[in-house]
């Protein structure tokens, strides 16, 4: 049996956020392009990094329409808040910032507790008086629009300077390092220092495999040019179609940054995995949900994703990971946020039980 001290680690490097999310079943009157939200139709369905006075009009004006669900949230913090819910047998860190303010009036998570709860290792989570950041997902129809401010992660650059030597240690120890664009941090260059001190992707070194999910901000047009820093030192890319379709395709990616071994596109339907240079593995979805069945698809891709680096970290197949996101993914479906992260623990142990052959296999030889 896998014990703590020897079982792979997971780390998370990004936003620590309070996500208030108007699904699409409490929606009601909510409409992203309302004056008091100010979203144009060429918004909806994307993600817009926005000014705190700009969250708090459109909070004013939801909270006479509909009733916002706070959840922690973050996309990193999401991966790795999913793997340590699975109780999968791997140890899990995030490095981050978090806020010690409340986002909102009447709104006030204790992100502490919250990692305390998940049992994930928050030693690198620095603590800062003042909002964390704050993502308002607004759902119409089946399209999921995000307002994102950074608060407290534009913090996050002096904190990785601040502990930049104990922050390289413990990556240096991970199996994989998970990082995702973040809402408020213009500088990343603390970020690349740290990523830089872990060794170059193919170096033949111990090096931990950098992952990485642009998200819609490190994939606009006018993305922070820092950010193609953070994509050319990555093993892979975690992206939906539309992000695949903003960097120019799979050629494009493996022109501009040779060092990505792997670009996995994300769909509701189907998963794709690109190995650039060489063929593309696709695996079906058996269950798409409609639209009936779906409370929230906020952090959907995030659930997934959890499942596929569950997958990575147990050294199983891309395409078995790949089932096991699609589990979680389907699971996250049915909750707003991340409110009901507790079921999936049943989902991996019913997802162990069909693979408990190959997993024995796999985690006696670690």
């Amino acid at each position: 049996m896998v014990t703590a001290p020897t079982a792979p680690r997971l780390v998370g490097i990004g936003s620590v956020n309070v996500d208030l999310v108007v699904g699409a079943d409490r929606s009601g009157g909510a409409d992203p392009t309302h004056p008091e939200i100010g979203l144009t139709d060429a918004d909806i369905g994307g993600e817009r990094a926005v000014d705190p006075d700009r969250i708090a009009r459109a909070l004013a004006h939801l909270s006479t329409v509909a009733d916002p669900v706070a959840s922690p949230g973050g996309s990193a913090l999401n991966v790795v808040s999913g793997v340590a819910a699975t109780g999968v047998p791997v140890s899990v860190d995030h490095v981050g910032v978090r806020g010690l303010r409340p986002p909102a009036p009447g709104i006030d998570l204790d992100l502490g507790a919250w990692l305390d709860r998940l049992g994930i290792d928050h030693r690198l989570v620095g603590a800062v008086d003042g909002p964390p950041g704050v993502c308002l997902a607004i759902t119409r129809g089946v399209e999921r629009t995000l307002l994102t401010t950074g608060g407290v992660n534009d913090r996050l650059g002096r904190w990785l300077d601040e502990r930049h030597d104990d922050i390289v240690d413990r990556l240096r120890g991970a199996r994989i390092v998970h990082v995702t664009s973040l809402a408020g941090l213009d500088d990343l260059d603390p970020l690349l220092a740290v990523l830089d001190e872990i060794g170059e992707p193919g170096d033949g070194t111990d090096r931990p495999l950098v992952s990485c999910d642009p998200g819609a901000i490190w994939t606009a047009p006018d993305r922070p040019a820092a950010a193609d820093g953070v994509l050319a030192r990555s093993d892979q890319l975690l992206v939906n179609r539309r992000e695949l379709v903003a960097l120019g395709g799979v050629d494009a990616i493996a022109d501009r940054w040779p060092a990505v071994r792997l670009v996995v596109e994300k769909g509701a339907d189907r998963v794709d995995l690109h190995h650039p240079g060489r063929a593309t593995a696709t695996v079906t979805n058996p269950e798409v949900l409609g639209p009936d069945r779906i409370v929230d698809d906020t952090g959907s891709g995030d659930a997934f994703a959890a499942g596929f680096l569950i997958g990575q970290l147990l050294g199983l197949e891309p395409a078995v990971g790949v089932e096991l996101g699609m589990d979680l993914a389907r699971v996250k479906l049915g909750f707003a946020g991340v409110t009901g992260i507790e079921r999936y623990g049943p989902t991996w142990q019913r997802f162990a039980e069909r693979h408990r052959v190959r997993l024995a296999r796999r985690i006696a030889q670690k």
